[in-house]
């Protein structure tokens, strides 16, 4: 699958050979050690990716579930099958089996949703939670999920939707969450994260262990002209966990080669500031 049309080529055009300096290059070059020019690269490629991003939020709202299928078939992605596999057979426990996808805002994340989504027969009831309001743009691509057969609520952010997450794993329910956030999204913990010392949020990972699920981390990127998603191995937390910084910070771990290996890819380098604690980089 291409990843570019003729249309969205143009504006990438213009932020990639644009020469005005963008304040984003200071940010690799503290944090990746990157030199002011190629710091300045990753810039661009960056602002490049933030508008491919917005059009695949855009096209999966428009386009016909069949196209969105294509495009998520195309998608590089092992272990695809045995992954929804174990979902799809989890709920035939004796006691049902919550299910946390789990994964970060970077590459092709939405329709690799929509693709292990695709691959699970039953019709299952699928949680998502969301911090920004409702718009149309959403509700649209949501709704391919519910396209498939499956039921897709989107839980905001408040004071109950920690509540019906956990009641929504224990119930044997499917959980999208996303953890590369800063203190803006909740509570945080400081971690080691691209050699030194940031706040991520807890939220994520404390609701799955609350919930008693499985977590399936996967990670989606770019590379040559295919997008790619890969599975790591599954968290357990059917069992109480009594090291929950030790895990959240093992989900930031994983992570960070991705990050380094496509830095020009990862969605949330704007949040870097409000990661960093108040008296600013330092190392762990």
């Amino acid at each position: 699958m291409s990843l570019f049309s003729k249309d969205l080529g143009n504006l990438l055009c213009q932020e990639l050979f644009s020469h005005q300096q963008d304040p984003m290059a200071s940010v690799f070059e503290s944090l990746l050690n990157e030199s002011p020019a190629h710091a300045q690269t990753l810039a661009r490629q960056w602002r490049a990716n933030m508008l491919l991003v917005r059009k695949l939020w855009h096209d999966c709202a428009r386009v016909p579930l069949t196209t969105a299928l294509q495009q998520a078939d195309a998608i590089v992605m092992p272990d695809d099958q045995s992954v929804a596999a174990f979902i799809s057979s989890a709920p035939r426990a004796t006691k049902p089996q919550g299910i946390v996808l789990l994964t970060i805002h970077m590459g092709n994340y939405l329709y690799s949703i929509l693709r292990i989504l695709n691959l699970i027969p039953r019709p299952r009831t699928v949680f998502v939670l969301r911090k920004k309001s409702w718009s149309a743009l959403e509700q649209n691509a949501f709704n391919k999920i519910d396209q498939l057969g499956h039921t897709i609520i989107t839980v905001r952010h408040g004071p109950a939707a920690a509540r019906k997450i956990a009641a929504a794993l224990r119930n044997g329910d499917i959980v999208i969450l996303l953890y590369d956030l800063s203190r803006r999204w909740g509570e945080t913990i400081p971690v080691d994260f691209l050699g030194t010392r940031m706040h991520w949020v807890t939220g994520p990972l404390r609701l799955s262990m609350l919930g008693r699920s499985i977590v399936f981390p996967f990670y989606s990127y770019a590379q040559g002209d295919r997008w790619h998603c890969d599975w790591l191995n599954a968290l357990d937390y059917r069992e109480p966990c009594k090291h929950v910084a030790e895990e959240i910070q093992r989900t930031v771990a994983i992570v960070e080669p991705y990050i380094r290996r496509y830095p020009g890819q990862w969605n949330h380098w704007q949040l870097i500031p409000e990661m960093l604690p108040d008296e600013g980089i330092s190392n762990p």
